[in-house]
């Protein structure tokens, strides 16, 4: 009996250190919504085009996206997409 409850006693705390761990992980910000980021493109008929980029708009970062150069993205507002859409990490 003594050998058995020497053996699960470690598997017992390796567990609860492995739960525990789990826990107390740092979620994403839930309050943090990804939006689409678009092109702006003045002479074009559809000014602004979509991307498939989304980006977290919090942050001191432009949301870019690497063409020919690279680019800021932005916000779609209805009919224009007149703001830079930011991101909380650097591209």
């Amino acid at each position: 009996m003594k050998k058995l409850r020497s053996a699960i006693l470690p598997l017992v705390i390796a567990t609860v250190g492995v739960g525990s761990a789990f826990a107390s992980t740092t979620k994403k910000n839930s309050n943090s919504v990804d939006i689409q980021g678009y092109l702006f493109r003045p002479n074009e008929v559809e000014q602004c085009q979509p991307m498939s980029k989304f980006c977290d708009n919090n942050g001191a970062f432009d949301c870019t996206v690497s063409g020919p150069g690279t680019e800021a993205l932005r916000i779609f507002n209805g009919t224009s997409c007149p703001n830079i859409l930011k991101h909380s990490v650097a591209n």
